[in-house]
């Protein structure tokens, strides 16, 4: 059983046949999802609670560009066994991943609460 609230003021959307971009604007883009899992419901064999929180924000800073911050966060409550808690995104290929973990491997390391903060910049050719 899951619940999203999701906080976007002022979103555009570009849309063709194919696919559909949210054209970035000043306002942030917060998602909270809560998740509850109930034992012996469609044969669940744990309860539990999952809470996720996405925070999105483009910061503009003239004439150097602009920085997008990613906020990610969660908290997962009740006993559960090593699969079904949070694995982190782990990149050992060669290429950088924006939302990875670059020097982590796949399934190297899962936990049932975390933060991270992931901030680009782009300097829009000031260099």
């Amino acid at each position: 059983m899951s619940a999203t609230l999701r906080w976007a003021p002022h979103e555009q959307f570009f849309q063709n046949k194919a696919a559909r971009v949210n054209v970035i604007n000043k306002y942030p883009i917060i998602t909270l999802q809560y998740t509850r899992g109930i034992k012996g419901l469609y044969g669940g064999q744990f309860n539990s609670d999952a809470l996720h929180l996405n925070v999105y924000k483009r910061c503009y800073v003239a004439p150097f560009g602009f920085t997008d911050v990613y906020l990610d966060a969660g908290y997962l409550g009740g006993t559960l066994p090593f699969p079904l808690l949070v694995i982190h995104p782990g990149n050992p290929s060669y290429f950088y991943s924006l939302r990875a973990f670059n020097m982590m491997n796949v399934g190297e390391f899962v936990s049932d609460h975390y933060a991270s903060l992931n901030a680009d910049h782009f300097f829009n050719g000031f260099f």
